[in-house]
C-alpha cells in the first residue's frame, strides 16, 4: 500500500514547468483514516512528507524514488517496481496545466479538481483496492533548496517567511 503513494508523487512529477511549490496536503481515505505532511515540488524533483514519525518521506529525483524513515533517517530504501501505471499517470500530468478533470487507466479512476490559482488542490484516487483524496492545502510558490531532495542526511524543511 506504501508504494501507492508512490503513484501520487510520480504523477505529480510531470510539472515540467519550471515550478517551485510548497503545499500542505490530507490524504483522507475512504475508512476515515487522515494522514497529514508536506509535499515539496521543485521542477522535477518532489518531496512527499508524512508529519507522523511511524510513517516516512518519499524522495524523488533523477527519476528514482527512494523512501526514508521518519523514525530513523538512515533507514533509506529505493523503490523498485512495475512502472506500467506510473507511466500512465505521467503521461497524464505531462500536459499541465492543460489537464483534464477525469481520467481512467486499468481500474484506476483519477480526479483532478484545480485551485483558483490554477494549481492541483485535490486528487481523488479509486480504485478496486483503495479509494483516496489528497488535498493540498496553503500552496504556494516558493523557493526551495535542493538540499531538501537529498534522501540520505534528509534535512528537515524549514518554510521561510
Amino acid at each position: 500500500m506504501k508504494y501507492f503513494y508512490l503513484l501520487i508523487i510520480l504523477f505529480l512529477t510531470t510539472l515540467t514547468h519550471a515550478i517551485e511549490k510548497y503545499c500542505q496536503f490530507e490524504e483522507v481515505y475512504s475508512n476515515g483514516d487522515v494522514q497529514i505532511g508536506l509535499l515539496l515540488i521543485k521542477d522535477e524533483k518532489i518531496r512527499y512528507e508524512y508529519l507522523n514519525q511511524n510513517l516516512y518521506t518519499i524522495i524523488h529525483k533523477d527519476k528514482n524514488s527512494f523512501i526514508v524513515q521518519n523514525d530513523n533517517k538512515k533507514i533509506v530504501q529505493k523503490i523498485n517496481q512495475d512502472m506500467k501505471v506510473l507511466d500512465s499517470l505521467i503521461e497524464i500530468l505531462s500536459q499541465y496545466p492543460f489537464i483534464k478533470e477525469r481520467y481512467y487507466l486499468q481500474d484506476l479512476s483519477i480526479k483532478l479538481e484545480k485551485s483558483k490559482k490554477n494549481f492541483i488542490k485535490r486528487i481523488v484516487i479509486q480504485s478496486n483496492n483503495l479509494n483516496l483524496s489528497i488535498n493540498l492545502i496553503d500552496c504556494e510558490d516558493h523557493t526551495i533548496d535542493n538540499i531538501y531532495f537529498n534522501q540520505f542526511n534528509l534535512t528537515q524543511f524549514k518554510k521561510l517567511s
